[in-house]
């Protein structure tokens, strides 16, 4: 343990619902390079949560008996390429594209997507440090 947290556990991490984990483990490991760090089955043999981890970020996927898709949240993840990880999220063909890569004012250049759970994703490359950039 270091700091009370079990090693190389992130100290934030969000916890994300879904009608079916198995969907959505399929949905974040084929589209946006998540691995499969952890997963327990429930006594039926579904999937009921799994810990996915995407480089030193993670985050937790649990089963949902509730039909509502998520609102008001968004996961904003650092990538080393956008643009082949965009290429990658859309060839997988299991999320919406919502915007294509953009370069943004504050120096990022970002693409936004939802997942088979109806989950936002921004995924996003530092392209410069706005600050520096007058």
């Amino acid at each position: 343990m270091s700091d009370g947290l079990p090693v190389g556990t992130p100290r934030i991490q969000p916890f994300l619902s879904y009608l079916d984990v198995s969907a959505a483990v399929d949905c974040l490991t084929e589209a946006f390079g998540f691995r499969v760090e952890d997963s327990q089955s429930g006594p039926a043999g579904t999937l009921e949560h799994a810990v996915l981890d995407l480089y030193d970020g993670r985050v937790m996927a649990r089963r949902t008996t509730d039909p509502q898709p998520p609102s008001g949240s968004l996961t904003y993840v650092y990538v080393d390429d956008v643009d082949a990880h965009f290429r990658n999220a859309r060839s997988a063909g299991t999320v919406e594209i919502l915007t294509e890569p953009t370069d943004q004012p504050w120096g990022d250049r970002v693409y936004d997507a939802h997942d088979v759970g109806g989950h936002q994703w921004a995924f996003a490359q530092r392209l410069r440090d706005a600050a520096t950039d007058a």
